[in-house]
């Protein structure tokens, strides 16, 4: 090949690689609601698309909070904000691998806070080693489900005392390989597979949502709840991911940026067409289908019904 048609073809690729990026960027939030008055509280915020949707929400005029298990990474988080948007971002301690944590921190935000708008679960650890919380739960498993669900039970007061109140949780496509082991959910009788553990996780904070969901229509109690996958986002959350260079380069080009990662976040927090369409799961700022296994109200009673059961063991 001579130069000029390598040249050519170097351009012709380099456009090709734009436009590809451009279109797995997905779908954008466009709304325009303002927040004045409004209390955003967000997990797992000091980085990644949690920060960009806690970022979002305070320019829009929400009070926000963020609950982080490193402090440093948020504290210097909430100075960028400021300098940012001259407003305040209050930092809680919180680590989700400890349900000792869980508590001390809810009962906390019950003490500070007289009602909660948005409350985005936003945290999680994926394909990590095989790991263990402080009970002994299998870490994505107890991080990502277990920790949130008692964290949401006990802030649950909260939201009911507006009538509008929104619950954001963060899954992933990977809920799709999921399947709910009850019988080992915690990788203690089976050889340990760190995407296994991640896409069950990830099922139930599907299952999780839509039975939260059931019980706060039943209730009457205003909570709307929503579940989305954000995209292949290039975040913390894969940092135990090992790749080769090459390959590092492949799947980065199907990756969202930061900022476009958050958009569906920022979609079921806001806008204002999802009032009270609780219930409901969605990818690129769009309503989309679960898997099979996630639709399942039967696995989703059962699953409350354990998780309870391990929450309570340690009260």
């Amino acid at each position: 090949m001579d130069t000029k048609r390598f040249l050519i073809f170097i351009v012709i690729f380099r456009v090709f690689v734009f436009l590809f990026k451009s279109w797995v960027q997905g779908g954008k939030c466009t709304s325009k609601a303002r927040l004045e008055g409004k209390v955003a509280v967000l997990t797992g915020a000091s980085t990644g698309i949690g920060k960009e949707t806690a970022r979002d929400l305070v320019r829009r005029g929400a009070e926000v909070h963020i609950l982080c298990r490193d402090s440093e990474k948020a504290e210097a988080m909430s100075r960028e904000v400021k300098n940012d948007t001259g407003r305040e971002v209050f930092v809680h301690q919180l680590d989700l691998a400890s349900l000792e944590s869980v508590k001390v921190c809810s009962n906390q935000l019950m003490k500070t806070l007289k009602k909660i708008d948005i409350l985005v679960l936003n945290a999680g650890v994926a394909t990590c080693p095989e790991w263990r919380t402080v009970e002994g739960s299998e870490l994505q498993f107890g991080t990502n489900h277990v920790g949130h669900f008692l964290l949401t039970r006990e802030l649950l007061p909260l939201l009911r005392k507006t009538d509008n109140a929104r619950v954001v949780v963060v899954a992933s496509k990977a809920h799709r390989y999921g399947k709910m082991q009850f019988d080992d959910l915690h990788w203690r009788t089976r050889p340990y597979d760190s995407f296994g553990a991640y896409s069950q996780s990830k099922l139930a904070n599907v299952l999780f949502a839509a039975e939260l969901s059931r019980r706060e229509v039943e209730l009457q109690s205003g909570v709307s709840v929503y579940c989305l996958h954000p995209g292949s986002v290039d975040t913390e959350v894969h940092r135990h991911v090992q790749s080769s260079g090459l390959m590092l380069y492949i799947v980065g080009l199907f990756m969202k940026t930061v900022k476009n990662g958050a958009q569906t976040s920022i979609y079921c927090s806001v806008e204002e067409s999802l009032e009270k369409k609780t219930g409901k799961y969605y990818e690129d700022c769009k309503e989309a289908k679960p898997s099979k296994e996630a639709d399942s109200v039967e696995d989703g009673k059962r699953l409350w019904e354990v998780t309870m059961d391990m929450v309570k063991k340690n009260e």
